[in-house]
């Protein structure tokens, strides 16, 4: 007895988007190493107290929006808006209890996006 099999794997080569990263910092610094070690164009918002915001950077479906400060001045906007553009939103948190503290700051903006549209500021 034969068996067809599919092939597993595409021959295609998908389209990959940028890496956008809020701030300049260590974390960033690996982002950027690994992203472009593997061809990705990494963009890194350096300006994050009053800087030009992601929004400047256009993002566009395919995209990682990575925020790995999310003490940053510009942290809370850069959430906002990562979560209202048509990016992934990537966001790095170490320690335990931080990240159950951005989880829940993304549930409930996730919740509000649901029910409200765009959240006021996160506060955290």
């Amino acid at each position: 007895m034969t068996v067809t099999r599919e092939q597993p794997w595409s021959d295609e080569s998908p389209a990959h988007g940028r890496i956008l990263v809020l701030t300049a910092n260590p974390i960033s610094q690996a982002v950027y190493a690994i992203g472009t070690a593997v061809g990705r164009l990494v963009v890194v918002l350096a300006d994050d107290d009053g800087g030009p915001g992601l929004a400047s950077l256009g993002p566009k479906e395919g995209d990682a929006v990575v925020l790995c400060d999310h003490d940053a001045p510009d942290a809370p906007q850069f959430l906002r808006d990562a979560l209202a553009s048509p990016g992934w939103l990537v966001p790095v948190a170490g320690g335990a209890l931080f990240t159950l503290l951005v989880v829940t700051v993304l549930t409930s903006a996730v919740w509000y996006l649901g029910t409200q549209g765009l959240p006021p500021s996160t506060g955290y």
